[in-house]
């Protein structure tokens, strides 16, 4: 009962603040708000305590039922590339110790890691974890070149918070930093990622989007790394993964190699920002903040909306049509909303965002489906 009455405050107090709430810089919202299933739910749910009871169950299942959607969604084997950018976008060239004499000989600069990502959503714990694995470059197609580098396991029970759709897009928050240490594993060669949780002041928000097209499934991951200056996030670095479903997931047990579909994207042309200006339909769903916690939020239908975009200042343009940006709530100046986007296509936008108090609070979340009308 306390979950759904929670859920239910949340809303209400939403779609109060949506009334009048006043539009970011260059984005306006017309909302066309309608009653979900999800609402109506938790609206029956505070008239009786039979109805509570009843409900609540119901509310359950259908948790339980976008789970079990999603798990079905994100699980599998994620081949693609992945590359390091600045927080201005520029890319980063790989460590000079694992570029092939060959690629120095022909002036060569690499910039994309070959990287396979292993995830396995969990229907009876609703946890996730994936572990990406970033293959050494090679000079030819050799089969057995793969050469793992460096492997990052990852486990949702650790991050801070984290939502998800069931169409298999999610965000998470993860605390501290990561850092590469050399695997201590007898035997094993390569290194490993890190993760310093206790570090308060450095933390990630990784938003993953996915789209399907046609017979493909196809995603795209930025993580955004911040560290607090001052009581404002400052954004310090972007990672890119460009990934294509291979499959059920197999733990990452064949290294993908040559047959990895798609190829290195670090140098390409970064977004035309001005693509993004216009008017848009988007529906929309959000999670609330609050405490951290290690159960996951659902998505939750938030209504339907025109979106008008008339400024483009402050995005960071990056390849692939991904975008980054960190600005001021225009609700409450002790408020920030960090955002990432992607145009896969000329007519459709996906974008995650997160709000975050002065304080380094988590506040909420939230995703947008967008077509352009």
């Amino acid at each position: 009962m306390a979950a759904v009455a929670t859920r239910l405050a949340w809303l209400s107090s939403y779609g109060a603040s949506l009334s009048s709430r006043q539009p970011r810089p260059g984005v306006q919202f017309s909302t066309n708000r309608h009653t979900s299933a999800w609402s109506v739910r938790c609206s029956a749910s505070v008239q009786s305590g039979t109805e509570v009871l009843t409900t609540e169950s119901a509310a359950a299942k259908a948790d339980a039922a976008a789970w079990k959607a999603f798990a079905e969604r994100v699980s599998g084997e994620w081949d693609g590339y992945g590359a390091d950018f600045t927080f201005t976008g520029e890319p980063l060239e790989l460590p000079s110790s694992v570029v092939p004499d060959a690629f120095r000989d022909w002036g060569v600069e690499i910039h994309d890691w070959q990287t396979m990502c292993p995830t396995l959503a969990v229907e009876e714990s609703q946890d996730l974890s994936y572990r990406v694995i970033r293959l050494l470059p090679t000079v030819g197609c050799e089969a057995d070149a793969a050469t793992p580098y460096c492997n990052e396991e990852r486990t949702f029970r650790v991050a801070k918070t984290y939502a998800f759709h069931a169409q298999g897009s999610y965000t998470a928050v993860w605390p501290g930093r990561g850092a590469q240490k050399n695997n201590p594993e007898p035997g094993r060669t390569g290194k490993i990622v890190v993760r310093d949780v206790a570090d308060d002041g450095q933390w990630e928000v990784e938003h993953c989007l996915v789209t399907d097209d046609g017979p493909t499934r196809n995603r795209a991951r930025v993580l955004q790394q911040f560290r607090l200056d001052r009581n404002v996030p400052v954004l310090k670095n972007i990672t890119l993964y460009i990934e294509q479903w291979d499959g059920p997931f197999r733990n990452g047990e064949s290294l993908g190699g040559c047959s990895t579909s798609g190829s290195g994207f670090a140098t390409t042309p970064p977004l035309d920002v001005q693509a993004l200006i216009g008017t848009w339909h988007a529906d929309v769903f959000f999670a609330p903040g609050g405490q951290s916690s290690s159960s996951p939020k659902e998505f939750c239908p938030g209504g339907s909306s025109a979106l008008q975009r008339t400024q483009v200042a402050g995005i960071v343009a990056l390849p692939k049509g991904l975008w980054s940006s960190v600005t001021v709530s225009s609700q409450d100046s002790s408020s920030y909303i960090i955002e990432a986007g992607w145009m896969p296509s000329p007519d459709q936008c996906i974008v995650s965002t997160c709000e975050y108090l002065s304080s380094g609070d988590f506040k909420s979340s939230s995703i947008r489906f967008e077509k352009r009308k």
